[in-house]
Formats: C-alpha cells, sequence, structure tokens
C-alpha cells in the first residue's frame, strides 16, 4: 500500500526538457506503462493567473453543416497583472496553418475560477453546447458580488460564444452538469454564503441545481441540495442510476472533520435524494472511477483539525460500491491531498493508476498507487 515517486536524477542532454518516467508493471501478464520524454510543442503566454483550463470538444457529428470543427480549449484568468479580478476567460483555437494556437474569443469576466463544458440536449437528436463561468473571492465581503455566466456556443463556421444568461451566486468554486435521459442541469456549488451575520459555509441550499428549458433556451431554478463549504462536484452514472457528489471541506466553526453528501436522482420525484454520508477530512476532491465493471470512488483529503490549526498528515479514503452503499475498503497515508486522477493501464482491465496532488512543506508533487481489482483489501 506504500507509494511514492522516487527522483530519478540524471545527466540529460540539454534537448530535454522533461525526466522519462517508467512506471513498469512486474507481475503476471501485464504490460508495462511507459510515459516517454515530454516535449514543449506550442506555448501560449498567459495574459495573468490561470485557475482553470478545460479542452472544448465539438463533435462532427453535432455540427452538420461543418467543413472544420476546431480545436478550442478554454483558459480561466483568476486575475490580471496588475492583481485585479477584473480579468477574462480566453478561448485559444490551434491554427492548423502557423501550428500555434491563436486567441479565439476572449470573454470578459470578474475573478473567473471554475469552468464548466457541456452539452445540452434540446430535442431527442439535437443538442447545443454551452460554457459556464464561476466566479470566486475569498475576501468577497458583497462589495463585488460575483456571478455564473452561461454562454451558447454558436454554430460553424465561427463557433462563437454569447452569454445567454447570468446567475447572482454566492461564491462559487464548482460548477457540474449532468444530462438525464433528455434533460439537463447545471449545477453550483458554493463555498460560503455572504449573509448580515457573516460568512455561511452551511446551509440547506449551498447546492443549487438549474434545469435546462430548450423552449426558453434558459437555465432555470430546480432545486436545492445541502453542502458545507463546497469545493467539488461530480455526477456519474451506474447501473442506471446517477449520482452526485457533493465535496465538502469545512463547517461554519472551521471544522475539517465534518461529512460529505452522495446524492441519487429520483426517477419517480425528478428530484435528488440523500443516499450517503461519508466521513471526510478537509476533502478537496473526489474521483469515481470504474475497474472490472465495478464502481469505486476516492476521496482526496487535506487535512485533520480545523482551518486554523491544520494537520496534513491524513489517511485518504478508497470506497466500492456494494449493493447500493459506498463501502470503505482502503486507506492511503497521505500528506495535504489536493486531487486524484485515475488513469486506467493499457490492456489490463483489472488494474488503475491512480495520480495524487499532494502538499509537501512548501511543494506541491504528484504521487501515484497502482491499485488492482485482484488484491483482496
Amino acid at each position: 500500500n506504500s507509494f511514492g515517486v522516487q527522483n530519478h536524477s540524471r545527466k540529460r542532454r540539454s534537448n530535454l526538457n522533461f525526466d522519462t518516467i517508467k512506471l513498469a508493471q512486474q507481475s503476471g501478464n501485464r504490460e508495462e506503462l511507459l510515459v516517454k520524454t515530454l516535449t514543449p510543442y506550442s506555448e501560449i503566454p498567459f495574459m495573468s493567473e490561470p485557475s482553470d483550463i478545460v479542452p472544448i470538444l465539438i463533435k462532427a457529428e453535432d455540427e452538420t453543416f461543418a467543413t472544420e470543427i476546431p480545436m478550442l480549449f478554454a483558459v480561466a484568468n483568476y486575475r490580471n497583472l496588475n492583481g485585479s479580478f477584473l480579468s477574462n476567460v480566453i478561448i485559444w483555437s490551434y491554427n492548423n496553418t502557423s501550428n500555434e494556437f491563436v486567441i479565439h474569443q476572449v470573454l470578459e469576466e470578474y475573478a473567473p475560477y471554475e469552468v464548466e463544458f457541456f452539452k445540452g440536449k434540446i430535442a431527442p437528436l439535437q443538442c447545443k453546447y454551452f460554457l459556464a463561468v464561476a466566479g470566486y473571492v475569498e475576501d468577497n465581503n458583497g462589495t463585488h458580488p460575483t456571478k455564473v455566466s452561461v454562454y451558447e456556443i454558436g454554430p460553424s463556421p465561427a463557433f462563437t460564444f454569447i452569454k445567454i444568461q447570468e446567475f447572482p451566486n454566492h461564491n462559487i468554486r464548482a460548477l457540474k452538469h449532468v444530462t438525464i435521459l433528455e434533460t439537463t442541469y447545471l449545477m453550483l456549488g458554493s463555498y460560503f454564503i455572504n449573509t448580515p451575520n457573516g460568512k455561511q459555509y452551511y446551509s440547506p441550499s449551498q447546492v443549487i441545481v438549474h434545469r435546462y428549458d430548450p423552449n426558453m433556451n434558459m437555465f432555470y431554478f430546480h432545486s436545492s441540495l445541502p453542502g458545507s463549504g463546497v469545493v467539488d462536484l461530480e455526477s456519474y452514472s451506474y447501473n442506471l442510476k446517477t449520482f452526485i457528489i457533493v465535496t465538502n471541506y469545512r463547517d461554519n466553526i472551521g471544522n475539517l472533520d465534518i461529512f460529505s453528501f452522495i446524492y441519487i436522482y429520483n426517477d419517480r420525484t425528478k428530484l435528488f435524494d440523500i443516499l450517503q454520508y461519508l466521513p471526510t477530512h478537509g476533502a478537496q476532491d473526489m474521483n469515481h472511477f470504474l475497474l472490472s465493471g465495478e464502481a469505486y470512488l476516492v476521496v482526496a483529503n487535506e487535512a485533520k483539525g480545523t482551518v486554523y490549526n491544520k494537520s496534513f498528515g491524513v489517511y485518504s479514503d478508497i470506497y466500492k460500491y456494494i449493493n447500493g452503499k459506498y463501502y470503505l475498503i482502503q486507506s492511503v497515508a497521505t500528506y495535504g491531498a489536493k486531487k486524484w486522477v485515475s488513469l486506467s493501464v493499457p490492456n489490463c482491465m483489472k488494474d488503475i493508476l491512480l495520480f495524487m496532488q499532494i502538499k509537501e512543506i512548501m511543494l506541491i508533487k504528484l504521487d501515484f498507487i497502482h491499485f488492482s481489482h485482484k488484491r483482496k483489501f
């Protein structure tokens, strides 16, 4: 269960920019996973402090008259060069002629923190593409209210981003969409809400769910879900059921040892019902993955204690979905865990690599563990 990334410090030729990392799978008939040397292909000058980078993948089958689908991605610039939150989201496009990325469009936003690209159903065989942008400021006292902007991505050949709606929000740090049958929902997760009595980190309406109306081309309030210092939202489907994970970081008085919530969609009421409470410790991220057709959930716990006195040496947990509930199957020693990313091992359906971003002293680094379905924990 121990894991770590060794420091392979050897002399390299000057034209190599990154170390070659080789992860050899030793047991059985597994093939080794080889990550070759990475060389920058094209550099993009960031105009400020990027907080989120999202690829914009438009499928050719959704653009009947498109002659060419551009390669786009959005970069949320949290601040500008002078430190002001009056910033933007830059849409970059790949130019096949010059083999460079060029600016496709600039979206003016205030403190853009989180970006969500998604497709909304307007008919059984028709859809539209959207980009949602959420603003967030940690020390926001209400003098510069943040918002969530929703852009519709126009058709080819221009693929112009057109703002169709704004939501006044309470410091959103998490955006997520989910499409259930023919209905698309957009969820906004607040880290805190400004009230006359100060910041409110927990409330019954910490997560706001909006439903897309294709006739009006607008998102309307659908429901609200409890949360507590929400920092991440996840949605996924498994066994014909749809789940929403609300990752809670802290409560109103600063405790980090709280619960995060799992919701399940109720086909009868068309609402999201609470399924389970998971104990978490300053959770920053929860990642769902499938292995051998079975569902797992891994939690990145940052620290125990309070926001004023953090203990970063804490276990992060792996859960397995069994008979309608998630059960703890393994805990991994971590230090200030921030995020998990799962990566399937090529040619091996029963193995997965879990990459974790952690904090160590003043550094941010990546560690990994090799998680196998064949092992018993």
